[in-house]
């Protein structure tokens, strides 16, 4: 390789780098994820119907909004609790 060769690829890496460098100066989270927050709020025992019409007559403002602003939904089981865990013997 030539000394202007030489001088030519070393500048440009330079270059590259001071690049890179700007560009994650200026933007320090384009690599990062963004973060999702999740909140899961169980009401045990709860049946949807009445929290439907709790939601629609004004007695649940907060819980209509999360309802509209989220994902509602039942929670199922996948297996049955043990009596152990449930903390019957």
């Amino acid at each position: 390789m030539s000394s202007g060769t030489k001088r030519w690829a070393v500048g440009l890496l330079v270059a590259a780098a001071i690049g890179a460098a700007l560009v994650f100066w200026l933007r320090p989270g384009l690599l990062q994820p963004s973060v999702r927050r999740v909140i899961v709020v169980g009401l045990g025992g709860a049946d949807w119907q009445l929290l439907d019409d709790y939601c629609a007559d004004g007695t649940m403002p907060n819980l209509a909004r999360m309802v509209r602003e989220g994902r509602p939904g039942v929670l199922r089981t996948l297996s049955r609790r043990s009596r152990r865990s449930s903390g019957r013997r």
